[in-house]
């Protein structure tokens, strides 16, 4: 088969978007050129502050190769209304197939993230002829039971678009897990879902005779303050558990705080080798979160020789299982402190073994360089 000609849509890349879907669109962007695919990003910026092409390709490789295509386009604004980021989704999507319009049948396949491709999509409905679109978004959290009335009110908005545009795609891509259960139980026949997990970049897998455990064990929490993440959950329990037992570390924006002796906030880091440098201090990540998708903050945290405390949701199972973590079946903090305190009475041994089951199940099935040949395949096996 000829190069493979990919278009990706995505809302956004990292490091000019943050976020774990557009971390996920700059892999995406690398490993498929960096495997021989020829890829056009289509992506936006939310700011005034277009970068140019030399600085994206550069941020994505740090040497000469460079994406076949990169369109940049500023993410449409207006005032503040419920319902406002789906109308200016709507806005972005045309402004996406204005650029691609008259190029649609040089590729083979079209990746989209969330709302960018719904021009193209309702376009494909009314009868344009268009190569296979595949449609991917994330976790499908807008059909996962969660906390709060004013996220519930969100999701029942959400939903009638996200399955619109899912149902008028040719494939839905899920990272597996529950995250296909969940598109099949919206009514999408199985045959459908193209099932790939994301990945972790190779250079970000701590060797595992570098990894080692605290006497007192470090629990660590990395994210933002959301009511889906379960921080609550987790103030609840480190207000009961022992503190003389354990240790406590928050990477994030954390507004409202349980202040004790040991407990320590470290606030916003963007710098990943920052990150990593915490998280090689300890021994035990958390998040007890409502609804994910596969997020990345396992991934880089198994990679770095941690044990994972996390909820039984979206793609989750497929990362965690009793030999490097436990599973809450319920986010409640009495199932996370029984979590915590099970892993306080196990032995340093069997510790030390679930720290290297980690790293062996991010070499052995989630970095990029294996993620991305996947794709590939089951793409040219579609478009073949």
């Amino acid at each position: 088969m000829s190069k493979l000609k990919l278009a990706l849509l995505s809302d956004g890349i990292y490091p000019f978007v943050n976020g774990g879907m557009q971390q996920h669109s700059s892999h995406l962007s690398k490993y498929l050129t960096l495997n021989n695919v020829e890829v056009t990003l289509v992506h936006c910026v939310y700011n005034d502050k277009i970068p140019q092409d030399s600085q994206i390709n550069h941020s994505l490789f740090g040497d000469d190769t460079k994406l076949f295509k990169i369109i940049t386009i500023k993410f449409p604004k207006s005032i503040k209304f419920p319902g406002h980021y789906l109308f200016n989704s709507w806005r972005y999507s045309k402004l996406v197939f204005e650029n691609l319009k008259k190029d649609l049948d040089s590729f083979d396949f079209f990746y989209v993230k969330g709302f960018s491709g719904w021009k193209l999509l309702n376009e494909k409905r009314k009868g344009l002829i268009i190569p296979s679109i595949g449609i991917n978004f994330h976790g499908m959290n807008m059909f996962l039971p969660v906390n709060s009335l004013k996220l519930k009110l969100s999701n029942f908005i959400f939903r009638p678009f996200v399955k619109y545009n899912i149902n008028n795609s040719d494939h839905v891509i899920s990272y597996g897990g529950k995250v296909t259960t969940t598109i099949i139980n919206i009514g999408i026949p199985k045959e459908k879902v193209i099932e790939i997990p994301t990945g972790i970049e190779k250079e970000f897998i701590l060797k595992e005779s570098s990894l080692s455990i605290n006497k007192k064990l470090k629990f660590l929490f990395v994210g933002r303050y959301d009511p889906l993440k379960g921080i609550s959950e987790i103030f609840k329990s480190l207000k009961i558990v022992n503190s003389s037992l354990i240790d406590f570390a928050f990477i994030g924006p954390i507004p409202q705080k349980v202040i004790q002796n040991n407990i320590k906030y470290y606030g916003f880091i963007s710098n990943k080798t920052d990150i990593f440098k915490i998280m090689d201090q300890c021994d035990v990540l958390v998040l007890p979160s409502y609804s994910e998708g596969m997020p990345n903050v396992i991934l880089e945290a198994m990679a770095r020789g941690l044990i994972i405390i996390a909820s039984d949701v979206g793609a989750i199972n497929l990362m965690v299982s009793n030999k490097n973590g436990i599973l809450l079946k319920n986010q409640n903090h009495k199932s996370l402190i029984k979590a915590i305190n099970s892993l306080i009475l196990l032995n340093p041994v069997l510790l030390s073994e679930m720290k290297h089951n980690s790293i062996k199940k991010i070499n052995n099935s989630f970095s990029w360089d294996i993620v991305s040949k996947q794709l590939i395949n089951k793409i040219e096996n579609l478009v073949s």
